[in-house]
């Protein structure tokens, strides 16, 4: 088909990128719901925080006047359905980014003329909504120079199925998704965890929020490995279908 719906909003997909699943539109809301609360922080009278279905935050323009942007960094972005949806929900109030080692993803993801209706297009200048791609592998040793500045937030959906899971999944996704946004090695499941934990530590500023998808069989591992890199607050969230499959931590 060539598109999937996330957010409310349509995304273009091809074989480079993964399929995006409606357990991330549950991440997303996660990242949005923190993303109004630090808007209201400096507010005056800030009160609660809507997110809806369609990921949309109602309180998101509740950060005072002359307060800096939050800024926001989706790793291992693929097709880019997080950070453009981050982006579309909280516009001129933040700055995202997003990067991936794949030129083709970040290709797919730069290109995405999403929206509502199909013709309606979430990025593009002069309508407040843009995200800034670029290219970076989150293992190695240069890619905190990469990456630069301090961020409110950081999330990641990274590759986190076994290689032994393998034989479990559906030919859909084996045949038409990219091996390399899907697979660890069993003796290393929490290889990009541990990389983005470690980058987060000091990218993130004071307070800063991290945020992961999850492999469900791994919720203490990921729980016990942050804590002992000085993470607090660490919790592990259920998606729609009961499995643990997000992360939330905070520097």
């Amino acid at each position: 088909m060539g598109y999937e719906w996330f957010c409310g909003h349509r995304f273009n997909v091809a074989p480079g990128v993964l399929i995006p699943r409606p357990e991330t539109e549950e991440l997303v809301r996660e990242v949005l719901a923190c993303a109004a609360e630090m808007s209201c922080e400096t507010a005056v009278g800030g009160g609660g925080v809507a997110v809806s279905d369609a990921g949309n935050v109602s309180s998101a323009d509740c950060r005072s006047a002359g307060a800096e942007k939050l800024r926001i960094l989706d790793i291992c972005t693929g097709s880019g359905c997080i950070a453009w949806s981050v982006a579309a929900a909280l516009g001129e109030g933040a700055e995202v980014a997003g990067c991936d080692i794949s030129a083709t993803a970040l290709e797919i993801a730069r290109g995405q003329q999403v929206g509502g209706t199909g013709s309606e297009k979430i990025g593009g200048e002069g309508n407040g909504v843009n995200v800034n791609f670029f290219e970076c592998d989150i293992l190695a040793p240069q890619a905190e120079e990469i990456i630069a500045g301090k961020f409110d937030i950081i999330v990641s959906n990274p590759p986190y199925v076994c290689e032994s899971e393998r034989a479990l999944m559906q030919r859909n996704v084996l045949d038409f998704e990219p091996e390399l946004a899907l697979f660890v090695p069993d003796d290393d499941p929490l290889r990009f965890y541990r990389r983005i934990a470690q980058l987060s530590g000091r990218l993130l500023r004071p307070g800063g929020k991290l945020f992961f998808e999850i492999n469900e069989r791994f919720g203490t591992e990921t729980l016990e490995m942050m804590e002992g890199m000085g993470f607090t607050g660490c919790r592990v969230l259920q998606d729609i279908f009961g499995k643990e499959r997000m992360t939330v931590a905070q520097r």
